[in-house]
């Protein structure tokens, strides 16, 4: 007679248990072919084109980031296709770079890639032993891009976790003084 009461009461606590999880809030992938890559938010973002400076000193780059629910998400797109830096050298400097303005330090680098193969590097931000952010970075077709999400809800964060996995490559993006456009809804 106990057996059955245990099992109930076992399959109530695995349905109250999967209830509690985060859900992820639905999200819409946009897409900048300009920049040659996809990423889902759970909202509209907001763009910042960044000209570069004549000289090349400073690259061209975009900004891409959606705020929502304790979240904030951004991808950083930049040609760098003219400083013969590699993919270990970029993310160096910039997880350097993003965690003195977070007040964080970064990890050791971490092995990371997208769905489509390109091959980067994750970082995670911390501060004061707490965890602030999660930084990847990937260097295809002469850009480098960085995707960097945070949430209150910690790094666990299953909104988080899925931002992070959509980011991709769509190939060859064009010559930048080619095309005039930036991103779009998918």
């Amino acid at each position: 007679m106990r057996a059955p009461f245990i099992a109930a009461a076992i399959l109530l606590t695995a349905l109250v248990l999967a209830g509690c999880k985060p859900a992820a809030p639905p999200t819409k992938e946009y897409a900048y072919p300009v920049w040659g890559f996809k990423i889902s938010l759970p909202g509209a973002p907001a763009e910042t084109k960044q000209p570069g400076a004549p000289n090349a000193s400073t690259p061209s780059a975009d900004r891409v980031e959606a705020s929502a629910d304790g979240r904030h998400f951004a991808v950083w797109a930049a040609d760098v296709s003219k400083t013969g830096m590699s993919l270990d050298d970029l993310a160096k400097a910039a997880s350097g770079f993003i965690a003195k303005q977070m007040g964080a330090t970064a990890s050791v680098p971490a092995y990371a890639a997208t769905s489509d193969g390109v091959m980067g590097r994750e970082y995670q931000l911390m501060s004061g032993g707490k965890w602030r952010a999660t930084l990847r970075v990937f260097l295809a077709g002469g850009r480098f891009y960085e995707v960097i999400g945070s949430s209150t809800s910690g790094q666990d964060d299953p909104a988080l976790k899925d931002f992070l996995s959509s980011f991709h490559t769509t190939g060859a993006a064009p010559a930048l003084g080619s095309v005039a456009g930036g991103g779009s809804g998918g």
